[in-house]
């Protein structure tokens, strides 16, 4: 039950249904208590601004009058609709054509596919601080992990390589896969521990010390398994699961 409901429907009867005898409602007891909840329409509001402006006689120059935060001249969208777009499309990968229709569907609000590029573009520039914030903590981390995939830009394959430790992630994308983007990304920075698969150029990365990531290698042992290998691939997985156990157990370790 909803701790403090919006509205309360309070149903007594005022005849009986069986005879139509007047019911008085010191006869009546509690029957059923429960709650119903619904969405309402939910409807765009449209702000229509009148901006005036003039010329000053005093002065000799033009003017126009200030308007609210938020309400200038640009784009139809303001930042509402932005964040929302943003966060359908980055956090739940909501692709541009389902995006745009989702809007007309819940939203009642016509939104087309170039619109929404244009917003996710404007969004960035404000994204541009916190990404460099991001970066400063990636490079002065102890142990940073990175791997790669392929992602299609324009009709081209790129790469999109991510960079991360337990306290942040940055996702970058470039037309290549070699180490220059590693040295791009850690702005000649050299982390104690390098996290990574066996990729030749995540090989040539700057730290002290190179982690081959278990992860992808029981990945490749199962591969190897349902290939049909019975003699390496089932003990190397055993000898890798028996590490992340020991792993688990570290911290009560003689």
């Amino acid at each position: 039950m909803h701790p403090n409901p919006d509205q309360q429907i309070i149903a007594k009867a005022k005849t009986c249904p069986h005879c139509g005898h007047e019911a008085s409602e010191e006869d009546q007891h509690l029957h059923a208590l429960y709650d119903k909840i619904e969405i309402p329409p939910v409807r765009p509001i449209v702000t229509r601004v009148h901006q005036y402006g003039g010329h000053c006689p005093h002065c000799d120059r033009d003017y126009l009058s200030a308007v609210p935060t938020g309400m200038e001249p640009g784009s139809t969208f303001t930042a509402s609709v932005q964040t929302l777009a943003v966060y359908y499309r980055y956090v739940h990968a909501i692709g541009y054509e389902r995006l745009s229709g989702l809007f007309a569907d819940l939203y009642n609000l016509d939104i087309s596919e170039g619109a929404l590029a244009n917003l996710f573009h404007s969004a960035k520039d404000s994204m541009d601080d916190r990404t460099a914030e991001i970066l400063e903590r990636l490079r002065s981390s102890r142990l940073v992990g990175s791997d790669e995939t392929t992602v299609r830009v324009n009709g081209r394959t790129e790469w999109e390589w991510v960079f991360q430790n337990k306290d942040v992630s940055i996702h970058i994308i470039r037309p290549t896969r070699s180490s220059s983007v590693i040295r791009e990304v850690m702005g000649g920075r050299k982390p104690k521990i390098w996290v990574s698969d066996l990729l030749s150029s995540q090989k040539d990365n700057p730290a002290e010390q190179w982690q081959v990531c278990l992860a992808h290698q029981l990945r490749d042992c199962q591969y190897t398994i349902d290939a049909g290998d019975t003699i390496f691939a089932p003990r190397m997985k055993r000898l890798i699961l028996r590490a992340f156990a020991i792993h688990k157990r570290r911290g009560t370790l003689a």
